[in-house]
């Protein structure tokens, strides 16, 4: 296991991650300059968050692309092009003219911008997984796909506590006004450059072994994504439950409720990246425990202490969005991991990219749009307890259907 070609390919996570996250925190600034609606900030956040889930809308279109691709020609050039489409989508997205400039066309060209995004990134964040745990090994007798692949979902929470690093720092510097004007594009300048560096580095990560293993005994499917339709279809239902599970939590913490706090006026930005410090630490230990006791034990046990937490947090009207991000986030960290190692683990090699490029990105093009409907259901309701009920409601429904369908797969060989 080349530990220089893991670390290089989970790169691309953290710049995917990196650029939604920007976006979500720069969402309030964007309404302002491409979507003026009036005096009502909320609607014109919801306005900008239905352009934040357009870009989901494309993800499974270039899941479909790369996946077909990366089943046909190798998981190395899927993942080093898409670096490099990021990269150029986040300097367009920097260069922008306002609506005060160029009208409706600027609103067009910010949706543009928000598909090719969706396209590149529908490639990304699954041929990574993928990649990941296929190179992963064996350390003395004990499979570590779990903790390899965990590297990817790490840094892509590293990108996203960058992404708010790099935003408060801006607004500690600069003026509202400022932040208006230009500052807002900093963070996608930013992301242009390190794009570039990392498609430099990508380009020297390896291909996985059971990627040219199936290539040399001629298991490459010819249509991949009809073998999963055919062959298939059970994995891709679950993987697709499985990855509904992990975005939708994923959008209401870490987009909602700290936009909520921006609406709310609200303090604990600091403590916030605290947060997704931690959270992105404790993936990596997440990652490792599943090595040991598994992916499905550890998802339902976590996902109990959180649907418990929740039910406790209505019942003595806790109000707090930095405490309930807190807890959930430990919580979640242990979900999340599970399920993208399930996500991927349960697809065969000929068609795993392929398989899981479309279900994960069908599920996230769901979940992009999680903040504009919890937002327009908080603007109806002005209570988090109706957010809270949505969690609850989802991690009962879901984590039950994949403790009960999913199979275990942490203690099996991937299926050729």
């Amino acid at each position: 296991m080349n530990k220089k070609s893991i670390f290089y390919t989970g790169l691309g996570t953290f710049l995917e991650w990196f650029e939604f996250g920007i976006f979500g925190y720069v969402a309030i600034y964007l309404a302002q300059d491409f979507l003026p609606m009036g005096k009502n900030p909320t609607v014109e956040l919801i306005y900008t968050f239905g352009i934040f889930g357009l870009g989901y809308i494309s993800r499974p279109i270039g899941g479909f692309i790369f996946g077909h691709l990366g089943d046909k020609l190798g998981r190395k050039k899927m993942i080093v092009l898409s670096s490099f489409i990021m990269s150029f989508a986040m300097l367009f997205t920097a260069i922008l003219p306002t609506f005060a400039i160029w009208g409706v066309w600027a609103i067009i060209l910010l949706i543009i911008s928000r598909l090719i995004q969706g396209i590149s990134t529908g490639g990304e964040y699954s041929g990574t997984l993928v990649s990941l745990i296929e190179q992963s090994t064996e350390k003395n007798g004990r499979r570590n796909r779990g903790f390899v692949g965990s590297i990817g979902t790490f840094l892509s929470n590293v990108g996203f506590f960058f992404s708010l690093l790099i935003i408060n720092i801006l607004q500690h510097y600069l003026s509202n006004a400022q932040m208006l004007a230009w500052g807002w594009r900093v963070p996608f300048f930013i992301g242009f450059v390190l794009g570039l560096i990392f498609f430099w580095l990508r380009m020297s990560i390896d291909e996985t072994k059971l990627f040219i293993q199936a290539k040399e005994g001629l298991k490459i499917a010819k249509y991949p994504i009809i073998s999963v339709f055919k062959y298939h279809k059970k994995a891709f239902w679950l993987s697709l439950i499985i990855s509904l599970l992990s975005s939708v939590l994923y959008y209401i913490f870490f987009i909602l409720f700290p936009m909520l706090n921006n609406l709310l006026g609200l303090k604990g930005s600091v403590s916030i990246n605290v947060v997704l410090f931690i959270f992105a630490l404790l993936i990596l230990l997440a990652g490792y425990l599943t090595d040991i006791y598994g992916r499905r034990k550890l998802l339902f046990i976590f996902a109990l202490f959180a649907i418990i937490f929740g039910i406790v947090g209505i019942a003595i009207h806790l109000n707090s969005v930095t405490i309930y991000i807190t807890v959930f986030a430990i919580f979640y960290a242990f979900i999340l991991n599970s399920a993208n190692l399930m996500a991927v683990e349960i697809f065969p090699t000929n068609c795993r990219y392929s398989g899981l490029g479309l279900s994960y990105n069908i599920a996230n093009a769901v979940g992009g749009f999680v903040p504009m409907v919890t937002l327009i259901i908080f603007n109806r309701f002005h209570s988090l307890t109706t957010i809270i009920l949505l969690i609850i409601v989802v991690l009962v429904i879901l984590s039950t259907i994949i403790y009960f369908a999913v199979p275990e797969m942490a203690f099996r060989e991937l299926e050729q």
